[in-house]
């Protein structure tokens, strides 16, 4: 999507464990973007279970704030995507744990097979290169309070 390089295995910044993925976008009026998809195309494959209340990940801009949003898909059935969400802004240079309710992203519970997210901060776009960091990626239950 778009002209982001994306890197797996990323050492460099890293908020849990040996490795994050580190997107670097160089191209004038292009968005940092990470999409994510589950099988081959239109093969339907699940990633969301009912029992999931939450996509979760960690998140870290450099030098740059970051407009975040987030959206789930369906390319089976033709669906991209269910419900863009805009997260809020993301302050530059620290890890961000963002946690948004599956019930804004996916509330008629479809069967999803992609996720993606992406920076829409326009002084970004026109102000290249931006660096982002993602770790921790997952579709999560809900926490019991103590």
């Amino acid at each position: 999507w778009g002209y982001t390089v994306r890197d797996f295995s990323n050492t460099e910044n890293v908020y849990e464990g040996t490795n994050s993925i580190k997107l670097t976008n160089n191209v004038l009026l292009d968005p940092v973007t990470l999409s994510l998809h589950n099988g081959g195309w239109n093969e339907g494959l699940d990633l969301y279970r009912s029992s999931c209340s939450n996509l979760e990940f960690a998140i870290y801009g450099v030098d740059k704030k970051l407009k975040l949003y987030a959206g789930l898909g369906n390319d089976y059935e033709g669906i991209f995507p269910f419900r863009e969400v805009f997260y809020g802004d993301i302050p530059p240079n620290q890890w961000t744990l963002v946690r948004i309710p599956m019930s804004q992203l996916n509330p008629a519970k479809k069967v999803v097979n992609q996720f993606y997210i992406v920076d829409k901060n326009p002084e970004n776009k026109e102000n290249p290169p931006t660096i982002i960091y993602i770790d921790n990626i997952r579709f999560a239950m809900q926490e019991s309070a103590p």
